[in-house]
């Protein structure tokens, strides 16, 4: 068994390309994952849960029982970064932010991912 098996693990930007693949592969591992994304994931499994909410929106409360965070969100593509450069920083600095261990009770230490 893999060390990281069976723990409730927090994605944000589950619903994107790298995001999807990492949430079908947890969820196979026997782990229970909940996501945070803005768009709805496009599957179910008995051990998911889908979140709509933005990385901007206070997420304190859907961290608070994660054993591990995966923080995946962010604004892609050039054309979002030259029409909302403001919204882009927004969502990839400041969701990197709020998504980091400040939501965590200080008795659960989490392992957080960062991926940029």
């Amino acid at each position: 068994m893999k060390p990281y098996c069976k723990m409730k693990i927090l994605v944000t930007g589950g619903n994107g390309f790298i995001g999807h693949t990492l949430v079908r592969q947890l969820l196979n591992d026997g782990n229970q994952v909940k996501v945070i994304d803005i768009k709805p994931v496009k599957f179910t499994h008995p051990k998911l849960e889908f979140v709509k909410k933005s990385v901007l929106d206070d997420i304190r409360w859907e961290m608070r029982d994660c054993d591990m965070v995966y923080h995946l969100a962010a604004e892609l593509g050039v054309i979002n970064s030259d029409k909302k450069p403001l919204n882009t920083l927004a969502v990839n600095i400041d969701g990197a932010e709020r998504s980091s261990n400040k939501g965590r009770q200080p008795e659960k230490p989490r392992k957080h991912l960062w991926c940029f």
